[in-house]
């Protein structure tokens, strides 16, 4: 009966020494850290754009102005470009959003995607520019490199960034 006892106390005094043993933090933690995200980022590169079915007539810009800003809370980003300029010919456009974006934070980057989405100009909705097939990859402070499709005219053409923090 004595010996049960002892046994008993050992198995209580482990239960409560387990969760400190357990909450120090894991070296898993401590070797691989999430990339730390701000909650607005800018970036200013170059963009380049072609019609899907003609890769050789590309159009590059380094006029727009590329901000992601990070809901963390909904865990979703929306994407507002200043200076939009994908074609030649584009007229200068308020910012332009692509609101509703998912995303995770992994160790390296953040990444972005959305299927599909509908751009909006000064909060009005554009459905006559639908946006698919948008992946991004964001390095805190470091780079952004976005691509994506919009629908104009009926002709997909290809949206290709890739940027460095605006200063």
């Amino acid at each position: 009966m004595k010996a049960i006892k002892h046994y008993l106390a050992a198995l209580v005094l482990l239960f409560i020494a387990l969760p400190a043993l357990t909450s120090c933090g894991s070296d898993d933690e401590e070797k691989n850290p999430l990339m730390p995200i701000n909650a607005e980022n800018s970036f200013v590169g170059t963009t380049t754009t072609w019609p899907s079915d003609n890769p050789e007539s590309k159009y590059t810009s380094t006029k727009s102005v590329y901000n992601v800003v990070f809901d963390t809370d909904n865990k979703i980003a929306s994407l507002v470009i200043t200076d939009a300029d994908f074609l030649e010919g584009m007229p200068s456009l308020q910012p332009m959003t692509f609101p509703g974006i998912s995303y995770t934070v992994g160790e390296s980057a953040v990444i972005l995607n959305c299927a599909s989405l509908t751009p909006t100009i000064g909060g009005r909705p554009f459905s006559m520019f639908p946006i698919s097939g948008l992946q991004a990859k964001l390095v805190t402070d470091t780079s952004f490199d976005l691509q994506f499709i919009c629908s104009y005219r009926g002709t997909p053409y290809v949206v290709s960034f890739k940027g460095r923090p605006a200063e």
